[in-house]
């Protein structure tokens, strides 16, 4: 429910800001660090405001931040004890494996004619050389 007291037209519709609920499915916490909600809307910051606590009724971390509405991007990072840099592997996973095709079309135009001419194709996979 979107709610502003301090609006004088329709209150129901016109709040800024509203509490936004973060959840993360994890079944077991971790013991050597924290996760976090990251991204523009944190400022690309870890701190506490951020950072999830585990709830072991519901096997997961959450987090609520009071945010103007609109739409985010945002990934939740771990924060290992004793480091600075946050890592999103543990919860985004790793690709750097992925296998990706790729098609390479070359165009020409001729002087003094109103098309492109289709004069190479060349295809790649990032893992077959």
């Amino acid at each position: 429910m979107i709610k502003n007291l301090d609006m004088s037209f329709n209150q129901d519709l016109e709040a800024d800001y509203v509490w936004i609920n973060f959840f993360l499915p994890y079944d077991n916490a971790v013991s050597d660090g924290n996760i976090y909600v990251m991204g523009k809307l944190t400022n690309w910051k870890l701190d506490k405001v951020n950072r999830m606590s585990y709830n072991y009724k519901r096997l997961g971390y959450e987090c609520n931040l009071y945010l103007k509405q609109g739409y985010y991007n945002y990934i939740y990072a771990y924060l290992k004890d004793k480091t600075k840099a946050g890592d999103e592997t543990l919860t985004e996973g790793n690709h750097w494996e992925t296998e990706n095709d790729y098609t390479i079309y070359v165009y020409h135009r001729q002087r003094s004619t109103y098309y492109d001419q289709l004069i190479g194709v060349r295809k790649f996979n990032s893992v077959k050389r």
